[in-house]
Formats: structure tokens, sequence, C-alpha cells
């Protein structure tokens, strides 16, 4: 009897605890007229009170994921070689919940036409 119970318990714990997280996803893209492109290994960052609380980078297709989340109130950020620092998107992490988000970034200068 002891056992089932120790058993129900374990298991109402760990349930418990998988609830208590949020996970956040997306994708950073430049987009330049009709095309788009995926901003591959950029540094993707989510701060809380503005301090830096999550990292990670962008996969070949400009996904990235941060599957265990503390839920609340985050800014994201992601930074690329290239492509420079994408403004702060404010991101809310809800218990049980996943969040998409999509980063757009500008194309470097260099690669804009000049007009005269």
């Amino acid at each position: 009897m002891n056992r089932h119970v120790f058993l129900l318990l374990l298991s109402l714990m760990s349930f418990t605890g998988y609830a208590q997280i949020a996970s956040v996803k997306g994708e950073a893209l430049v987009k330049e007229g009709p095309f788009v492109d995926a901003v591959i290994n950029g540094k993707v960052y989510l701060l809380y009170d503005g301090e830096l609380t999550y990292s990670t980078r962008t996969d070949y297709d400009g996904k990235f994921e941060f599957p265990d989340v503390t839920p609340g109130e985050y800014m994201l950020v992601v930074d690329h070689v290239r492509y420079g620092i994408s403004e702060e998107i404010k991101v809310v992490a809800k218990v049980g919940r996943i969040t998409t988000v999509e980063v757009n970034m500008s194309p470097p200068a260099d690669d804009m036409e000049i007009e005269e």
C-alpha cells in the first residue's frame, strides 16, 4: 500500500513540475521585396528585467527554440554578424503553452540599392 501511495505522489510531483514551464519558439528572417532568407546561426537572447536569462542560436532555416522557459514576460533579441541586432520583441511565456515569435531583420546596408 505504501508503495502505491509513494508512486502516486511521485507521479503527481513530476506532473506539477512539468506544468510550470513554458516554451518559446520561432524563426528569424530577412525579407527584402519578394525574397525571404533565413538568419542562419544568429544568436537569440531572452531577457528578463534587462538580464540575459536564456540564449540559443538559429538553425539552418532560421528557426530557434527555448523548450523549458520559466513563465513570464521577456524581451527577445536576435544578433547576427551580417544583419546586426533586431528590435526587442516582447514575449509572454505562459504555463504549458508554446509562444511563437517571428523576427524580421533588415538586410545589411551594403546589399541595398543606392538610388541616384
